[in-house]
């Protein structure tokens, strides 16, 4: 699914084969259907998914019915734009992370929201600027546990995707890869 913005590929090897016969399709079904489908069918243990060349239909046992139209076109292969998973992994405190973060919003320009993360000793360094307001920010919290991160690793991410992506976690820590 995409906004233009953001990106997310999920792929589910659990589904069942139907009638026995495994098939492989991709779709892209635009984010605000996926939001909308989340909320609908969020007490629903079990699902029933069907497709068409243009519509995804969901059912669940309770009866509750939907359709949602496919995104239409031509689209790149995503899988070329998401790199394939490495083995690096850096493990935080969720709290600690996300009072950064929200300090670090105060000091970053509005219009990208993008900060740095980078790697140095035992702790994920965070720092954001606003060149316009001259105003920057510069914090770290220890790393709890990491993997295959070598000494100096930085990544830029906008805060208003990782406030999204930490809303959704429900532990005390974060594991990053």
């Amino acid at each position: 699914s995409t906004n233009g913005q953001t990106m997310f590929l999920a792929q589910d090897e659990t589904i069942e084969p139907f009638n026995g016969e495994n098939i492989t399709a991709q779709i892209l079904i635009p984010s605000t259907s996926l939001n909308a489908i989340g909320t609908v069918f969020a007490d629903s243990n079990d699902v029933n998914i069907t497709t068409d060349n243009k519509n995804v239909f969901i059912t669940n046992n309770s009866g509750i019915k939907t359709c949602v139209r496919l995104t239409e076109g031509k689209y790149v292969n995503y899988k070329m734009l998401i790199p394939e998973l490495e083995n690096r992994s850096v493990k935080v405190d969720k709290t600690i992370l996300d009072t950064i973060l929200k300090r670090a919003n105060i000091f970053t320009n509005a219009m990208t929201g993008m900060i740095v993360m980078t790697k140095s000793e035992n702790n994920l360094v965070i720092s954001g600027e606003d060149i316009d307001l001259s105003t920057s920010t510069k914090e770290s919290l220890p790393i709890l546990n990491e993997s295959g991160v070598e000494e100096g690793f930085r990544i830029g991410c906008n805060l208003g995707y990782l406030f999204n992506m930490l809303a959704t976690i429900d532990d005390t820590e974060v594991v990053t890869s």
